[in-house]
């Protein structure tokens, strides 16, 4: 695979809690892992969607409830692994 030089611009504070997270990694490898991991799960929840809105077309609307009530306990879950994954690189 091809490597391609991108420069952004961030928050010089933002730059330090990369560097602090990376640790011993490259800042370029740790975020080249991050952002591929984000895009991943991006993919991963548009496809999700998909399914779900394919699934509910076909369904009652008691059973659309209860669709409802479990992506809101996904999104709850999506959202503590992320914040615990954050905690684990050092990032929140």
């Amino acid at each position: 695979m091809a490597i391609k030089r991108l420069t952004v611009s961030i928050q010089e504070e933002l730059m330090e809690k990369i560097k602090e997270a990376a640790g011993d990694e490259s800042v370029s490898g740790w975020v080249s892992e991050v952002l591929t991991r984000h895009l991943e799960e991006r993919e991963g929840e548009r496809l999700w969607a998909d399914f779900v809105a394919e699934v509910m077309a076909r369904t009652t609307a008691e059973e659309e409830d209860r669709y409802q009530e479990l992506l809101a306990r996904d999104e709850v879950w999506r959202r503590h692994s992320e914040a615990i994954e954050a905690q684990r690189r050092g990032v929140a």
